[in-house]
């Protein structure tokens, strides 16, 4: 069964994933349009993840130099995020996506496992979003 999402579909995660994300997103009828190697961590040792958008078209989006922290997730949905737009974030850590999404006028939805993070994202969103 194919999708179309109105939306593209924009998928973070660490680089040893993407040949079964890849396969389960054309499993559903999305392609990968465009990919980029983003870093965390310390500079010192940087932790290499990817970020692959999904659908109809590729979007030029012009990454940072050097593509490290939020900087990237900030230009990346700046990208594709209109005001009133959906966010959703499966892995939400340290609300990177929240508050680009918020400052985009974007409306946020996700969760977290680790329970500190969740507290940390949620205490932000808190004080800097009127409810």
């Amino acid at each position: 069964m194919a999708i179309k999402p109105r939306s593209p579909v924009m998928i973070e995660m660490g680089i040893r994933w993407v040949d079964e994300l890849d396969g389960a997103m054309a499993r559903v009828g999305l392609n990968v349009r465009n990919r980029w190697t983003i870093f965390y961590g310390p500079k010192s040792k940087p932790l290499p993840n990817t970020l692959s958008l999904y659908g109809d078209r590729s979007i030029d989006i012009a990454m940072p130099s050097p593509p490290h922290g939020e900087v990237v997730t900030r230009a990346a949905l700046a990208a594709i995020v209109k005001s009133g737009d959906i966010v959703l974030d499966l892995c939400t850590g340290l609300g990177m996506t929240a508050r680009a999404t918020h400052r985009l006028g974007g409306v946020f939805y996700g969760t977290e496992m680790n329970t500190v993070r969740l507290a940390r994202t949620a205490a932000w969103l808190k004080k800097n979003i009127e409810l």
